[in-house]
């Protein structure tokens, strides 16, 4: 079997910083169980996939890891979509920015709820069994665990005019434990992403912990990544130089898929960030080590078997912002640089693929719906016709859209160009493809398009808006293919320049895949740069490689 393209083994010249720490993530697969179920069955659910936890806890250990991150629902699944299903699954956890005594779950007594419980739903949550367990791996293992699970904190109707009618908030909670099994951190999810089971945070509330090996992390969940804050709070903070973050990401291939969002965000915040995800199948994974930008370990199931995946890199310690790399960053040497699907596992899921519909978790009504009309009417959708299939990302869009007419990349084509242009944001694409074609010969003709698309994307508690210029794939020469699910390609294109007069103060984020959703590992051969009309993302010399979209 052939190799798509070849990776390079040693990452160099990144700059400035000579001193190291081990870290692990996990794409885990969670098992769950749907509907509502006791508090014990929950406690049952949440340890058998912590037995899991604990395996991937003692290989990261073996190999060095000092810290170790999970996904977000990875104790449970994301299907409890009522507060009442999720409840047995919540626990109390304490605030230690609120105490200053530590609270270390596995040798301490259980932390009582602050206030006088008033039904026997609080009654059960004075005792937090998984909390200990967390708390006894990190210490029985001497890591730092990072994992996501459900917190409950009573409220009182009659003194907090935001408490839910149910006397509770519950919320999406990323927590951190040190190598004793002391509570470091906990972080509440802002911006949730069809979550009605769930309290957003409020106010927002970015959180940080530090490490014994000096290293200071920033706390994040999925959707946050898309907003300013607390995002973009992280990349302000003078000593935060690495994130822990954790997702339950719902994939749009050829575009925003989660591991080209994680690197993109490394890349333009210059931060290190261990991204776990979720293993479902293609529609969920992605996970990834990065360091501004570069790929130290990425993870991407592309198939619908759900599998667990162990990731352990060498991060580089950061001092300043600016700070560059002087040692090379060493890449594992059996790295995986071909395909793992034969032709024919390729051609059945590209077509299976093709017809899937997006999963968006629980489906609820969008409590911005009367909020976004007016948007609706500010940016009608410009081709209408286009938007013929239920269940892809363009069903939670507001705006206006633009999309060139699939084009084949010719072999050999040199200074190729395109444009789209939707309402007042132009795109455009050059490119010059590969002479030599040796996949194609196999894979067949290959089209691509321009897509333009300036409006807001609804996430039901949050939106935000977006401008982007896309270059992808197309299952097929018809239009209407483009907006169908694809992670194969097999065109080498020797380089490419995508720009956008994006509105000014626009945060640039520069995507690009290859093959099966594969990041291109190598961080010089591409760049994001503002222009004098908006940015540019290109790629830079050398770049002969097989790429899927940008």
């Amino acid at each position: 079997w052939l190799l798509f393209f070849l990776f390079s083994f040693v990452v160099c010249c990144l700059g400035d910083g000579t001193s190291f720490y081990t870290a692990a993530v996990v794409e885990h697969a969670p098992y769950s169980v749907p509907g509502q179920v006791s508090r014990a069955d929950a406690i049952s659910v949440m340890n058998r996939n912590l037995d899991r936890y604990e395996a991937h806890i003692q290989a990261a250990k073996a190999a060095g890891s000092q810290i170790i991150v999970f996904s977000e629902d990875g104790l449970y699944g994301d299907d409890k979509c009522t507060r009442k299903e999720i409840l047995p699954y919540l626990e109390f956890i304490p605030d230690p920015k609120s105490s200053s005594t530590p609270f270390t779950p596995c040798n301490d007594e259980y932390y009582l709820f602050s206030e006088d419980i008033s039904n026997e739903d609080d009654a059960m949550f004075n005792k937090q069994p998984i909390l200990r367990r967390v708390s006894c791996l990190a210490q029985k293992y001497e890591i730092v665990l990072v994992l996501d699970m459900g917190d409950v904190q009573p409220c009182n109707n009659a003194t907090d005019s935001n408490c839910p009618s149910d006397g509770r908030y519950q919320f999406n909670t990323q927590v951190a434990f040190n190598e004793h099994g002391t509570l470091l951190a906990k972080y509440h999810k802002t911006h949730l992403f069809y979550e009605p089971q769930f309290n957003a945070a409020s106010p927002n509330d970015p959180r940080t912990f530090t490490t014994s090996f000096g290293v200071k992390f920033g706390m994040m969940i999925c959707f946050d990544m898309m907003f300013g804050s607390p995002s973009e709070a992280y990349a302000h903070m003078p000593d935060v130089f690495d994130m822990v973050y954790s997702t339950w990401w719902i994939n749009t291939p050829p575009d925003f898929s989660a591991t080209q969002i994680q690197q993109a965000w490394s890349r333009t915040m210059n931060l290190n960030i261990l991204a776990s995800g979720n293993g479902l199948s293609w529609l969920y994974s992605g996970s990834g080590i990065y360091s501004r930008g570069t790929v130290l370990e990425q993870h991407y199931n592309p198939t619908y078997q759900p599998s667990d995946y162990l990731m352990v890199a060498k991060v580089p310690i950061f001092q300043q912002k600016t700070a560059k790399l002087t040692e090379p960053i060493e890449l594992p040497p059996n790295r995986r640089v071909g395909s793992i699907l034969s032709h024919k596992q390729r051609e059945m899921l590209k077509y299976r693929q093709s017809g899937e519909q997006i999963s968006i978790h629980c489906p609820v009504n969008s409590s911005y719906t009367p909020e976004l009309e007016p948007h609706s009417q500010m940016f009608p959708w410009r081709n209408q016709d286009l938007l013929f299939q239920n269940g892809n990302y363009w069903d939670y869009s507001y705006g206006y859209l633009a999309l060139a007419e699939p084009f084949n990349a010719t072999w050999g084509g040199r200074n190729i160009s395109h444009t789209a242009t939707a309402h007042n944001l132009t795109c455009s694409i050059t490119f010059d493809v590969a002479a030599s074609q040796p996949f194609l010969k196999e894979y067949g003709e290959e089209y691509y398009t321009l897509l333009a698309y300036t409006g807001w994307y609804d996430g039901t508690v949050d939106y935000y808006t977006e401008n982007f210029c896309a270059f992808y794939r197309c299952r097929t020469s018809d239009v209407t293919s483009c907006f169908e699910s694809l992670i194969f390609a097999g065109t080498i294109f020797e380089s490419f320049s995508l720009q956008g007069n994006y509105p000014e103060g626009t945060t640039l984020y520069g995507l690009a895949a290859t093959d099966e959703l594969r990041l291109i590992e190598e961080s010089e051969k591409l760049q994001v740069s503002n222009t004098a009309n908006g940015g540019e993302f290109h790629s830079t010399k050398e770049f002969d490689t097989v790429l899927l979209n940008a």
